[in-house]
């Protein structure tokens, strides 16, 4: 018995070292280290002693756990679960209260909507905004920078109860209350039990965070190529960050990725006619997605992909699409006409309306700040993409992350194995359902956050890009096949594996560092 225990623990431990992942680990796992030396010098604080250990315990569990996931040929929506869940959950345990892009206006919005106002008050001193509890300013707006740890300690002494004063979070009032479903279940089940209003923040980001997790799952599992992509995407630090906070950005980024795998299911591997269910699914969807924001309607367009054999025949499938297109700008005019009235002016010189009309009176200036825009910020857009800007954009992760990412990002796009021959007409919707968006998403930032008549368009940043990056590996799809086209294979799924575990570890040391 024991000799046979030696020979499965030396036929393990040979595998081990005879695997070129093995070295890769090493590696990581050396950058990593020397990742935490240069941030405890950076903030002149003692980490080394403690940070080093944990990231090895991190990085060697997860390795550990996806070699044995691999033994059993487990599904890469299954290792999504397995390599996201610990990963997330470390996040949400990290992150500061607040230190995600706008997360305390979230936080307002939803304690608002457990009040009762599905559309936020307005008054003659206060645009957008209503009474909430005074110790919130406590809770998100520390009068320290470092040591926030500390202050979530402090913070578990300020209830729901008490005394109260006007916020005004009119920013977070254009938002719809139905993206804020989740965080509000978390926060209203949060004041029923009288928990303290940190505790608040961090079940609204469980929640949050457990309905990415299910739509990402789903996504990978419906996906009829390019899983390993939508498994890469899931890992950037930037996605586990939005993922893991408040921010309506979480439900967005993961409904409009699952939207999209669930079409091109249905359009190049579901056969016959679509169940009531997976009918019901599209309508779910179409409604959510014009409510998370309206810059990403454009995707519903991807529904023509969708062959009318699916429906049961021509007929039915225009009928649906003038009923759900009806119902879906019925909403989302009567969202628009509501919201409207909590814009305001976030920058001096900042005019949305004169904007526009320069935009019609000066076209070729338009195209030359967008081009010039595009050329001067492409490296800041992937990196944040990414998430090699964490936190307010403050908390940096060093360069070399960022190559590796760039590199497996271009390489996941350039290899052939995955893809698959589609129409011309398909291919022509997802170019133009990317190229809408991606007009809308720029266009809508030199309305709201750039002064009129500026060259470069301010306010665009990475992470509004990634419900819309799963569109780009099918649209570089061939229309038709070759017969000397030859597939191959640059990016395994275990280096997408070690560097989303390597890299989420450096950024979550990043951010541990940054907040002592």
């Amino acid at each position: 018995m024991a000799r046979i225990e030696k020979n499965t623990v030396g036929v393990f431990l040979k595998r081990i070292f005879c695997s070129k992942w093995f070295y890769l680990c090493l590696g990581l796992a050396a950058v990593n280290i020397l990742t935490a030396k240069w941030l405890a010098e950076k903030y002149d604080v003692g980490a080394m002693r403690y940070v080093v250990p944990a990231q090895l315990l991190i990085e060697g569990a997860l390795a550990i756990a996806y070699y044995f996931a691999k033994k059993k040929n487990w599904s890469t929506e299954k290792i999504f679960l397995l390599m996201v869940i610990p990963l997330g959950i470390l996040f949400i345990m990290l992150l500061p209260c607040g230190q995600t892009p706008d997360e305390a206006a979230h936080y307002m919005r939803t304690y608002g909507i457990t009040d009762g106002h599905l559309i936020v008050p307005q008054s003659e001193t206060n645009n957008g905004g209503s009474e909430l509890p005074a110790a919130l300013s406590e809770v998100f707006y520390p009068e320290t920078e470092r040591g926030l740890y500390g202050e979530i300690i402090k913070d578990l002494s300020f209830g729901t109860d008490g005394e109260v004063r006007d916020y005004n979070y009119a920013p977070a009032a254009l938002y719809s209350p139905i993206t804020y479903l989740p965080q509000t279940l978390a926060i209203g089940f949060g004041r029923l039990i009288h928990a303290p209003l940190v505790v608040g923040v961090y079940l609204g980001r469980i929640f949050d965070f457990a309905i990415f997790v299910f739509l990402m799952y789903f996504a990978i599992k419906f996906v009829p190529k390019f899983k390993d992509f939508i498994l890469f995407i899931g890992l950037f630090p930037m996605t586990l960050q939005e993922a893991t906070s408040l921010s309506p950005d979480s439900l967005t980024i993961s409904l409009s990725i699952f939207m999209i795998a669930f079409v091109c299911y249905l359009a190049y591997k579901k056969k016959g006619r679509m169940s009531k269910g997976e009918l019901g699914i599209l309508y779910t969807m179409a409604i959510f997605i014009g409510f998370c924001k309206i810059v990403y309607l454009p995707l519903l367009l991807l529904y023509f992909l969708i062959p009318a054999e699916r429906f049961g025949s021509v007929k039915q499938k225009r009928f649906h699409a003038l009923l759900l297109g009806g119902i879906v700008v019925v909403l989302n005019v009567g969202w628009l006409l509501i919201s409207s009235r909590y814009l305001i002016e976030v920058r001096a010189g900042v005019n949305p309306g004169e904007q526009a009309k320069y935009i019609f009176t000066h076209p070729h200036m338009y195209l030359a700040s967008l081009l010039g825009t595009i050329s001067a910020r492409i490296d800041y857009w992937s990196g944040s993409m990414f998430g090699m800007s964490l936190g307010h954009y403050t908390i940096d992760l060093p360069q070399f992350y960022y190559c590796l990412y760039l590199v497996i990002f271009l390489f996941l796009l350039a290899q052939s194995s995955e893809r698959f021959v589609i129409k011309k007409s398909d291919k022509a919707i997802l170019i133009s359902v990317l190229a809408i968006i991606f007009l809308l998403i720029v266009t809508s930032l030199y309305l709201q956050w750039t002064p009129v008549g500026d060259y470069f368009i301010d306010g665009v940043q990475g992470r509004y890009f990634l419900p819309i990056i799963l569109l780009v590996p099918f649209m570089l799809c061939p229309t038709k096949k070759t017969r000397e086209q030859r597939s191959f294979q640059l990016i395994k799924q275990e280096l997408i594996v070690c560097s989303g575990v390597f890299c989420n570890v450096a950024a979550l040391t990043c951010i541990f560092v940054a907040n002592l």
